[in-house]
């Protein structure tokens, strides 16, 4: 159960897709520190591994949460939040906010 026991499911939903593009943007922030710490690198090359790391986070990403906006409401929602979650490592926890 996402926000609460009263929530709508499609409140869940969207809990679960912040959830994962915030772990998609945390990814992205460690490796490039991970990088910069491992090469020094001029400031259009950092730049350019960012928004290449950021596009192939967002690919990853993209299809998970399309599904998520397209299952909202139905009665596969439930099913398909469990499996993100689980695919994701994402917190099954009673509010999706409170473990970022």
């Amino acid at each position: 159960m996402c926000a609460s026991i009263s929530s709508p499911a499609s409140s869940c939903s969207a809990d679960v897709a912040a959830a994962l593009h915030d772990m998609a943007q945390r990814t992205v922030a460690r490796e490039l520190a991970r990088l910069e710490a491992r090469a020094s690198l001029p400031e259009t090359a950092r730049t350019e591994v960012a928004a290449t790391l950021q596009r192939i986070t967002t690919a990853l990403v993209h299809p998970a949460c399309s599904w998520l906006l397209h299952v909202s409401g139905t009665p596969a929602e439930a099913r398909y939040l469990d499996a993100v979650r689980q695919l994701f490592a994402l917190p099954a926890v009673t509010t999706i906010g409170a473990a970022r």
